[in-house]
């Protein structure tokens, strides 16, 4: 005897839903269309480096040829042309600074009253301040304060010693004096003509040293001050030590003021 099935209801499975079917690309298509691409572009690589080659070079010759021919243009016609102002090259190439006048150093002469001071000596000394990155830079000696002509040449190889005040060495009270000022962008940054510019950098308890005929003269810093130009006080405080002052014109470039170091020896 047969079992008995149970009846299967057809009306459920006809409102089931069939779920679209997705197309999966095949990878192996993918690899194929991206090596397809590069090939095509391959072949292009070494023309596109080359013009790009050809461009950097012609882009350098030309111009250089141009200045060629045109430099031998200028000399063939034995002329000269400058783009900006002879004023403008000035600037970069020479260094400003301000000129105190014979007037102000006589000023600073008449107030020393040193007594004995040799008017005779000549020769050239050396100078040298650690804090201010001065080197055995040129002192020379007995150069007048009412002579611009001669004491301007004197500062553009170093400094100077203010004839009418004691040598370095010698009792009494040395004046040393140096410009101060801006220098060109080009050149003069490491000129002695403007050396003084670094004694900002100066400080008290400082040393210094003097080379004077093979001996060397050891100063420290005792007084660092800023005055007017007609304060002239520093020249009367009395002492016993020998004594060097250092003179500049302040701020640079400008110069309403002056920057005062002074230096006493050490025995």
């Amino acid at each position: 005897m047969l079992p008995i099935l149970p009846k299967i209801d057809t009306s459920l499975q006809e409102t089931v839903p069939q779920l679209p079917k997705r197309r999966v690309k095949a990878p192996q298509k993918q690899k194929k269309s991206t090596e397809s691409s590069t090939k095509t572009i391959a072949p292009f690589l070494p023309k596109l480096f080359l013009i790009i080659g050809v461009v950097l070079i012609f882009s350098q010759i030309i111009p250089l040829a141009l200045s060629v021919y045109n430099g031998y243009s200028l000399s063939a016609n034995s002329s000269t042309f400058l783009p900006v102002s002879e004023s403008f090259i000035q600037k970069l190439t020479n260094v400003t600074y301000i000129d105190p006048g014979a007037a102000w150093f006589e000023a600073v002469v008449a107030q020393n009253h040193a007594p004995q001071i040799d008017l005779n000596y000549s020769k050239t000394m050396k100078i040298s301040i650690d804090n201010a990155n001065i080197s055995r830079v040129n002192l020379a000696a007995n150069i007048p304060g009412n002579n611009p002509a001669i004491y301007d040449e004197a500062l553009k190889h170093g400094v100077a010693h203010l004839k009418g005040t004691s040598v370095p060495g010698d009792p009494g009270l040395s004046v040393i004096y140096g410009h101060s000022g801006v220098a060109g962008f080009f050149t003069g940054r490491g000129s002695p003509q403007i050396i003084f510019s670094r004694l900002d950098t100066v400080s008290i308890g400082d040393t210094m040293s003097i080379d004077r005929d093979g001996k060397e003269l050891r100063y420290v810093v005792s007084g660092k001050k800023i005055v007017e130009p007609q304060d002239l006080t520093f020249m009367s405080e009395q002492t016993d030590k020998e004594r060097a002052i250092l003179l500049t014109c302040w701020p640079l470039g400008i110069g309403t003021k002056r920057l005062i170091i002074i230096a006493d020896r050490l025995q």
